[in-house]
Order: structure tokens, then sequence, then C-alpha cells
């Protein structure tokens, strides 16, 4: 103004010269209520402007419009929390695979404000990881993703008749056929085409081993086999069965089972005492270890899942069943040991 501010300090300007347009400002309101960016936060999606061209403006200018139309809180189709609804209902959980939750963690990098997301998913009982992926994206499908991955870990999807590697790239074909299953429209259902083609590189199913162990740990059992199955490493033969335990009461017999349950007691005098019910692949007995034997043996009940033990068979009082009653409990031989003559006498004292 040729200087007549400075002598008279007269107001400048009433808005600054640089100030954000109103067609900019209806271009961050419509990309905050975009489907595509709804996950975004203000940071990334000034980013995501200036690399598309949609706009020009920084953080707390988006901050700002966003702001004031109420736009920082959830912008997805749940909308924003309204404070009046019920808390949800959470039962207590009594196994594994009944509730499962999960988040996103962020991972610094070497630049400063870029961050990758860690996405897991968790069995709320066990603590167990059931799933996980790494991705530079915080988005609902990276969501999805980790989800999905979950379902097909577990087998949830396998009583299609697919084997869960072609699950995985039937699933990666219907993502690059259709997008993003958040945009408008049905494209999931029409059936895509050539979903049966697999990729031309070599492709390897898991193992029945590898079921059963992923099985066993999300689910803490086998769900399709016998958990003896993942220790075929034990030399079974060479102990004396279950179902032939009952032609041998009142003798001492070596024996060898899988822990699939165990619970502590306290006798009168106060000493702690352990109950383990054990199976083989011929059946389930019952064992007790006394305060004497818990005291030297303990450790070992805790220490291997499948356990060799050294017991009397004690016959019920009304004489329609027996119990073992444990005296020496340990490691159990291995196949290898057996075929290498290194088994001992204990194998002549354990066979029926």
């Amino acid at each position: 103004r040729h200087g007549l501010g400075l002598s008279d300090l007269s107001p400048g300007p009433k808005e600054p010269l640089h100030r954000i347009l109103p067609e900019e400002i209806d271009q961050i309101v419509a990309m905050a209520k975009s489907q595509e960016y709804v996950d975004l936060s203000h940071r990334i999606m000034a980013v995501t402007a200036w690399d598309k061209g949609l706009f020009q403006a920084s953080f707390s200018t988006v901050y700002r419009v966003l702001k004031e139309r109420n736009l920082m809180t959830a912008r997805g189709p749940g909308g924003a929390h309204n404070g009046n609804s019920n808390a949800p209902v959470r039962k207590d959980l009594t196994g594994p695979n009944q509730r499962w939750c999960w988040d996103i963690s962020y991972l610094m990098t070497f630049q400063k404000g870029v961050y990758l997301y860690l996405y897991l998913l968790l069995d709320e009982y066990s603590r167990k990881t059931i799933q996980w992926r790494i991705s530079w994206q915080q988005t609902a499908e990276e969501s999805r993703l980790l989800l999905e991955g979950g379902y097909r870990r577990v087998g949830a999807f396998d009583g299609f008749g697919k084997t869960r590697t072609a699950q995985f790239w039937e699933s990666r074909h219907l993502h690059h056929a259709f997008g993003d299953v958040s945009t408008p429209g049905q494209g999931w259902l029409p059936p895509p085409p050539a979903t049966d083609r697999l990729p031309a590189v070599p492709l390897q199913e898991p193992t029945r081993r590898q079921r059963l162990e992923w099985e066993t740990e999300l689910l803490d059992f086998t769900a399709s086999g016998h958990p003896l199955e993942l220790y075929d490493h034990i030399a079974w033969d060479t102990y004396c069965p279950v179902n032939k335990l009952a032609h041998h009461v009142g003798q001492q017999i070596v024996t060898c089972g899988l822990i699939i349950e165990q619970r502590t007691h306290h006798q009168i005098t106060g000493e702690p005492m352990k109950f383990l019910t054990l199976a083989d692949w011929t059946g389930i007995v019952e064992t007790e270890l006394f305060a004497p034997t818990y005291r030297n043996y303990g450790l070992a009940t805790i220490r291997y899942p499948v356990l060799e033990v050294t017991a009397t068979v004690e016959p019920f009082e009304n004489g329609r069943g027996f119990s073992l009653r444990v005296l020496r409990a340990g490691k159990p031989r291995q196949k290898f040991d057996a075929q290498s003559g290194n088994v001992g006498l204990s194998v002549i004292t354990g066979s029926c």
C-alpha cells in the first residue's frame, strides 16, 4: 500500500492472501468422506493428495478443516460412537478359539514419520498368535486379509473341499480381479474367470504334520487327526499298552502316555500330590503321584507332554477298575534308542 500502512498504522488485509479456497475445502471434505480414504489420518490424507495432485494443503490446514466438520472421528460405515450404546457382554472364556482379538502396531523405519504397520491376530484365551502381517498401509483391506488368513490357517474353509494353498491363491485372484471389497458394487458376486488356475510356480501344500502342529498351536488340540501322530518319534511298542494293564493288577509295569489332564491336590498331611490322565494309542488311564513321588518327579510332569511312568497297577475297592500308583516318571524312550539297542531292562519290565 505504498507505505501508508507504516505511517498511519492502518490495518492490512482482513484475510491472508494465501488462504485456502472454498473449492479446496470442498476437495478436502470430499476426500475425507470417500470410501477409499476413510481410514487415513489427516497427515496421510495431505501427503496422498499431494502425490495425486488433488490439492495442496498443509497438515494443520487439513486437520482444521476436518475438525470444523467433525470428521476427525471414525468416518467408516460404522460411524462415530454416540456414547449411548451398552457395553458388549464379554463372556468368560473356558478354552482357546472362543474369542480372537487383534491390534495394529507402528514399526519405526529409518525415515522419520514413516512407519510400517504390524497387524496381529491373537487368541484371547491362550494368547497365541493366529496370524500376522506387515504392511505399509493402515486400511480396512489389510485387516480383512489378516482375518481371512487366520480363518484359513485354522481350517475354517477346509469344508469347501479345496486345499489351503488353492484357497490362498484364489483369494489373491479375487482381490486383484475385483479390488477392495469396500468399493461400491457387487463385484464379488459374479464368478471370477479362471480361479482354478494356480500360478505357474512350484507350490507346496502343508503336510499332515504341519496341519496338526498348526491346529495344536491355535486350538490346543488336533482337529483333523489323533494327537499322538505328533509323537511318532516315541518307541510306543516298547511299553505296556493301556488296554493290557488290566492283566497286570498288583504288578509293576512301565507304560507311556500323553498327558491329557492333570490336577493337584493336598493330602491330609498338607503335602501336594498330583493326578494325571494318560492316553496312548489303545486307551486312557488314571494315575496318582503321591507326595514323595511328586516331590521327586513333579518337574517331569511339566517338562514332558508325553510321560514315561513306572507304576503299580492298583485295583479299585469295588473291583471294577484300576489306577496306576506312579513310582517313577521321566522322559519317554525314542525310536532311535530302541533301534540302537539302548533300551535297557525297562523294556523287559514294561512288556506285557
